[in-house]
């Protein structure tokens, strides 16, 4: 079982970086003034923010029970790739105006944005759901 966190805690904080570092390399590659180049990488940037809630909540849940780990787990599987569908679903168009809740975010950016709310929150819920009920004696 420690391999399989250690193997979730490196791809994680690895997916972060690498996020991280994309934005850098957009500048490296694109320069200043290529717009088309810039789509394009900006296209996949927001990919990369699932890293962001994924490796702090591995790096915390790494130094918890086996049995909340495996719950967690679990639940990851399923809402991650639900979560990037339900982004790349959207519309990429950005479309701000109305009442002012677009934030100049586009309509897939602002459902990749709730779902990684919702994410982190049902984590940590679930995460102390777990945690409770393994201390008095619930599986």
């Amino acid at each position: 079982m420690k391999k399989t966190k250690k193997f979730i805690v490196f791809f994680s904080v690895a997916g972060l970086v690498l996020g991280l570092l994309w934005s850098k390399v957009e500048i490296l590659f694109c320069g200043v003034t290529h717009n088309h180049c810039e789509n394009i990488f900006m296209s996949v940037l927001p990919l990369f923010s699932i890293f962001f809630p994924l490796s702090v909540l591995s790096v915390f849940v790494y130094f918890l029970r086996d049995e909340i780990y495996v719950f967690w787990r679990n639940f990851s599987l399923i809402w991650i790739p639900l979560s990037l569908v339900w982004y790349l679903s959207g519309s990429h168009i950005n479309e701000s105006g109305g009442m002012g809740l677009g934030f100049g975010v586009s309509e897939s950016g602002m459902n990749l944005i709730i779902s990684l709310f919702l994410y982190s929150v049902i984590s940590l819920i679930l995460i102390i759901y777990k945690s409770i009920s393994l201390k008095f004696g619930k599986k």
